[in-house]
């Protein structure tokens, strides 16, 4: 009688030391979620296989809400505006690409600029994307122009005009063109119908 409660002691012992090692066992090998990254580290893309450098990113932000970001400040060089200082704001949505490790933004951006030579204010759309090291994106807008003051290129002061103008920016870098139709002429004055717009300089 005592040999079998030995037995069935031994026997409870082992199957309770074996319950929790297969536990401990299961909880070690599930696949902890990434951490969000301190600093620009490379990893690679689980879709192509390709080794991508990586930007941190706010990981509690939710995809597909809209966001706000601003002022979004510029200094250009740019035709007509003379030498000129622009602020802005981006509302759109964000997008999470491959896990938790790159962001792609998209929505409106509101813009307005104030120069030596004129004025100009204007709306479009606006994608950026913080896939790599160096952030990059475009926008596209419709504005208005107004010159005045000391004017860069074949416009005048006090002149209005309505086109189409698009950006390019890389890091801090932004450079901008676009083509513009002047309204409201006055026929005593020789002036261009139509004025080929561009810009260089720094963004923030």
């Amino acid at each position: 009688m005592k040999s079998a409660l030995r037995f069935a002691w031994v026997v409870l012992v082992f199957c309770t030391l074996s319950e929790g090692q297969a536990a401990l066992i299961e909880v070690g090998s599930a696949e902890a979620p990434p951490a969000p990254l301190a600093q620009e580290t490379q990893f690679r893309d689980p879709r192509t296989g390709e080794k991508i450098w990586a930007m941190p990113v706010n990981v509690e932000m939710v995809d597909g809400a809209i966001e706000s970001r601003g002022p979004v400040l510029s200094l250009q060089f740019q035709g007509p505006l003379n030498l000129s200082l622009g602020m802005g704001w981006v509302f759109g949505t964000r997008e999470t690409v491959s896990g938790a490790w790159a962001v792609v933004r998209k929505g409106l951006v509101i813009e307005s600029k104030a120069g030596l030579g004129g004025g100009q204010v204007g709306a479009g759309y606006i994608w950026e994307s913080f896939m790599v090291a160096v952030p990059v994106g475009f926008d596209l807008k419709a504005s208005y122009l107004r010159t005045w003051g000391y004017t860069v290129g074949p416009a005048g002061p006090s002149e209005n005009y309505a086109g189409a103008e698009l950006d390019l920016m890389m890091t801090f870098v932004k450079l901008t063109a676009g083509v513009f139709r002047q309204f409201g002429k006055d026929p005593a004055v020789q002036s261009p119908d139509w004025l080929f717009v561009w810009g260089a300089g720094l963004g923030f």
